[in-house]
């Protein structure tokens, strides 16, 4: 615990760093309707509906709101979230690395550099998860670094929320649980730090939970189980009664589970098939 480690100033320039980041994005933006994924989250925001697994409720919420924005068109207010969400990773980025170095004009170089990257400039202007996944990664970082600076449970509770509702956006999030784990117990938190880490996790997965209900009680025609599974059931060895309750219909889009099982017996098919041609 130590004194502030973010000054005003550094709150205004890495807003600043957002703020330029969303403009460039803007600028070179898809102005509409894309493909294979993205015209995916593109419709099922819009509608709304699940998509494939795993199904990404809280991101396709996220969109139906940007999908209603008084301006442009769904697909490209689509397009336009994920630059949001890419000049939001670029400002916290900046403030993870003032606390990190003490500086402002070394991490101000490196949001700069992430900014302006090929592969994330490309995703900042299309709708896909990576710059909403890695908005929420940038927040649980900073919030477990402020939590460490400044002694305060309550950015512990908020950087579980992230992390909890992360699933819900991106798995690759939930990636990051071993290693803030790893630095609680470093730092030595308290009881009262790991209470507040735990019900802020609880109370993101709860959210994860309830927007898969929502979206599952819609029941929209071109949600991924209804548009996808629902018609080639046999060809995911299922059943209608596999597939008929949402406790039966989570771990197939949640997880994947039947996707992971179909691949892996058309990799198991091609490999006897490579064998028999060799023989």
């Amino acid at each position: 615990m130590s004194h502030q480690p973010l000054k005003r100033a550094d709150w205004l320039v890495g807003a600043g760093a957002a703020l330029a980041s969303l403009a460039a994005y803007a600028r070179t933006l898809v102005p509409g309707l894309l493909y294979g994924d993205s015209a995916e989250f593109q419709t099922l925001s819009a509608l709304p509906g699940m998509t494939h697994p795993t199904g990404y409720p809280v991101y396709l919420l996220a969109g139906w709101i940007f999908a209603r924005l008084p301006f442009g068109d769904p697909a490209y207010n689509l397009n336009l979230m994920s630059a949001v969400f890419g000049a939001i990773t670029v400002g916290l980025a900046y403030l993870i690395g003032v606390i990190l170095t003490h500086n402002r004009w070394t991490p101000l170089a490196g949001a700069a550099a992430l900014a302006v990257s090929y592969t994330f400039w490309t995703q900042a202007i299309i709708a896909e998860l990576y710059t909403a996944a890695s908005a929420l990664m940038m927040g649980v970082i900073l919030l477990i670094l402020l939590w460490d600076r400044l002694g305060s449970p309550r950015y512990l509770f908020f950087a579980g929320l992230l992390g909890g509702i992360s699933p819900a956006a991106h798995l690759s999030v939930a990636l990051m649980a071993p290693a803030a784990l790893v630095f609680l117990v470093v730092k030595r938190a308290n009881p009262r730090s790991w209470d507040r880490a735990l019900l802020g996790i609880s109370t993101g997965l709860l959210l994860w939970l309830v927007s898969f209900v929502l979206l599952d009680s819609i029941e929209s025609p071109t949600s991924y189980y209804n548009a996808v599974m629902r018609p080639s059931l046999s060809e995911w060895e299922l059943t209608e009664a596999d597939f008929d309750t949402l406790p039966k219909r989570f771990p197939r889009i949640i997880v994947g589970s039947s996707m992971g099982a179909l691949l892996a017996s058309e990799m198991l098919a091609r490999r006897v098939q490579r064998r028999l041609a060799a023989e």
